[in-house]
């Protein structure tokens, strides 16, 4: 009985032993793809402010804050105290931590979290970056900045500081470009007398859905502020249709109107479920668009015929006259057919979605008795879809 207590004991030790040296790193992985990466909208801090240089990441649930690792911002010491806060102390603080031998994602997303703290800004919520690099830009009024760039793969973020007379620095904010595929590039535009740092962004990505837009920012002593932001890369396609917009060219026109003339590529796809219709079951058509930002130099804003929304991005409605003849083709060549179609997606299993791929082609056609009667067979089939 003894020995076999004792066998019992040991065995237990060894095991013990075993898991107390067993350690795990997680070192840092800068060759993940586009695909892998998500952006994280800000979600608290400031939201408002042609170069030739450079300029929707990883779910970072794995990355753990120092709250959640129980490590505090005592592990930098005072060196972002307040009269710290310099672009040549951020610096060196984070290129610190990645000349380290083997740099971990837990190391670089400690330092990135005390240095947005310490500046009092959004923090940084995908995996950390693996480049920082620092410039000198000359905006408006022909003003200085300096810009620390941290860059990963898929995202950018731009630490504004200006040194004031006395040497001493100030923070002045912080920009946030890319997102997935939207590029980490930036560059400097010029309209009339003002400059424009100008990007893109991932707005949203997900099923179905990426939407990307070109932001533009004005840059000043008391911050930035964004005075456009327009769709440069939409798709959007469910089960019921969808559409896309797509940049062709953008051109700066400086005359006695101040202009951002951007031409499009767009198109409307359909679910009708004709003998015309792809694989898919959907029509697609394509347009040109043309789209004009007048900028108010006195306001500092721009304006078009399409109205910002409270974030300061404006909606481009895919509408065009080309669709319109088209459906009204469709609709006088099929207009029976459709009429069948109602009947019988009445007893299928998707039928609400093809219902609403019938109300769609439909509501792009032109006022007109065959279009009034086959929505009114497709609104008492699917009562809920009237109105």
């Amino acid at each position: 009985m003894k020995k076999t207590v004792l066998m019992l004991l040991m065995i237990f030790m060894i095991f013990t032993a075993c898991h107390e040296n067993k350690r795990e790193t997680n070192p840092l992985n800068t060759d993940n793809g586009a695909d892998d990466w998500v952006k994280t909208p800000n979600t608290k801090g400031k939201t408002d402010g042609h170069i030739e240089t450079d300029a929707a990441g990883i779910n970072d649930n794995e990355t753990l804050s120092p709250e959640a690792s129980g490590k505090e911002d005592v592990f930098f010491g005072d060196l972002l105290a307040p009269g710290n806060i310099t672009p040549q102390n951020i610096e060196k603080i984070y290129n610190g931590e990645l000349s380290r031998e083997n740099p971990d994602e837990e190391g670089l997303s400690r330092c990135m979290d005390y240095i947005c703290k310490s500046l009092g800004i959004d923090e940084w919520t995908v995996r950390p970056p693996d480049k920082l690099e620092k410039k000198q830009l000359d905006l408006n009024g022909g003003n200085s900045y300096t810009v620390l760039e941290f860059k990963s793969f898929t995202d950018l973020r731009l630490l504004i500081f200006k040194q004031n007379p006395d040497s001493t620095w100030k923070f002045i904010d912080f920009i946030d470009f890319g997102g997935r595929t939207a590029g980490t590039e930036y560059k400097l535009e010029e309209l009339g007398d003002d400059t424009f740092v100008v990007g893109n962004s991932c707005k949203s990505y997900g099923t179905g859905e990426a939407i990307y837009n070109k932001d533009w920012y004005l840059v000043s002593d008391e911050g930035k502020r964004l005075v456009l932001s327009y769709p440069f890369e939409v798709h959007l396609l469910g089960s019921y249709g969808g559409y896309t917009i797509s940049e062709k060219a953008m051109e700066l026109l400086n005359g006695d109107d101040l202009k951002v003339s951007v031409d499009f590529n767009v198109s409307r796809i359909y679910s009708v479920e004709l003998d015309i219709s792809d694989e898919y079951g959907q029509i697609e058509f394509f347009d040109e668009k043309t789209v004009e930002f007048i900028w108010d130099d006195a306001k500092k804003e721009f304006s078009s015929k399409y109205q910002a929304d409270n974030n300061g991005v404006i909606d481009i409605p895919v509408e065009s006259p080309v669709f319109t003849q088209k459906c009204d083709e469709i609709l006088a060549m099929y207009y029976d057919r459709i009429l069948k179609n109602i009947d019988v997606i009445q007893k299928d299993d998707g039928s609400m979605w093809k219902a609403l791929g019938i109300k769609g082609f439909l509501e792009c056609c032109s006022d007109s008795s065959k279009k009034y009667e086959a929505l009114r067979k497709l609104e008492k089939a699917f009562p809920e879809l009237a109105g």
